[in-house]
């Protein structure tokens, strides 16, 4: 890659964001969303995605503004892939073990609502590494610019909106390859964007269809359009699209310019997220007549102990060969 970066703002590791306060509360929403799917309850819904879902996304959009600046503050290929391994693998590897004793040591769950699955919120890992692979080969390709990365989102987006519904690729993997590269488009062109107006702009917006479920504002607003009129596209569809266009501004508006700064300096989130599922697989076979609430409260703080010692005992000695 040579030529002067596009990306000017570099984002502080530890303080002066939100980002990790962020992160937090998603690997949370994550748990508190799993409390009732692993018991075999119907998920909270918000922005029409459960709360896990939604939290999954999230993550995500955060990554690809993030891993993008990762890009251009390294500056080699080699050492940007090192980092990734260094942040995903140690704790990863941890997780699958303690996933695989407690699957034997609980007889793989059999008693349990959800059984067999011992670690259900990894299979997404497989699909940030692949983001994390682009986003890294693009930029070593000189392609991670603000043009070429603008002529894939356009690509991602027309495919999107054309493709059917149904299956679980358009469901689901392609809107999260879509929050990625659209955060990191935030990225490239922050220097040119009012963030500050745009973000909350946006936050208001995905507000509006969290309270307004039914998109029955879209049907109005659609209704007085007569040019859309088309190929049918349905409101929720487009509740949907208007979700994924805002969720990486609103997310990214409160990482950097919300005026209240809960800077983290530990990033628990990892471990919160991996460890998480295993947690309450546990709890549930000892407690099987157990409220999910209940089940959310003692699993996060079990978590949060375990993400605390995964963090200042794996995660960050692994960061101190990061380049």
């Amino acid at each position: 890659m040579t030529g002067k970066s596009p990306v000017e703002v570099v984002v502080s590791e530890y303080s002066g964001n939100n980002f990790h306060a962020i992160r937090y509360v998603l690997a949370a929403l994550v748990l508190y969303s799993h409390s009732y799917g692993l018991l075999a309850l119907r998920e909270p819904v918000i922005l029409g995605h459960t709360f896990g879902s939604f939290a999954v996304q999230g993550f995500f959009a955060l990554s690809g503004y993030l891993i993008v600046l990762s890009c251009y503050r390294v500056g080699h290929l080699g050492h940007y892939f090192l980092n990734r391994i260094l942040r995903i693998l140690p704790a990863l590897l941890v997780a699958l073990l303690l996933s695989h004793f407690l699957s034997i040591a609980f007889d793989r769950f059999t008693g349990n609502p959800v059984q067999y699955i011992v670690n259900g919120p990894i299979w997404t890992l497989s699909w940030e590494v692949l983001c994390y692979i682009l986003c890294g080969l693009l930029w070593w390709l000189g392609l991670l610019q603000t043009s070429a990365l603008g002529g894939l989102l356009v690509a991602l987006w027309v495919a999107f909106v054309t493709a059917p519904t149904q299956g679980e690729t358009n469901a689901v993997i392609a809107p999260l390859m879509l929050l990625f590269f659209s955060g990191g488009f935030v990225a490239l062109n922050e220097r040119h964007l009012n963030l500050r107006v745009a973000g909350f702009f946006c936050l208001l917006v995905l507000a509006f269809l969290a309270v307004d479920n039914q998109a029955s504002w879209i049907q109005k607003l659609l209704a007085e359009i007569p040019f859309l009129y088309g190929p049918g596209i349905s409101a929720k569809r487009h509740q949907e699209l208007i979700y994924l266009l805002c969720l990486p501004f609103a997310l990214i508006w409160l990482g950097r310019h919300l005026k209240l700064k809960l800077s983290l300096r530990s990033d628990y989130s990892y471990g919160l997220y991996i460890f998480g599922w295993p947690v309450q697989q546990v709890l549930i076979a000892l407690f099987p007549v157990i409220h999910p609430l209940v089940l959310f409260a003692s699993a996060l703080m079990i978590t949060h102990l375990s993400a605390m010692i995964s963090w200042h005992m794996l995660e960050k000695r692994a960061l101190e060969f990061k380049f």
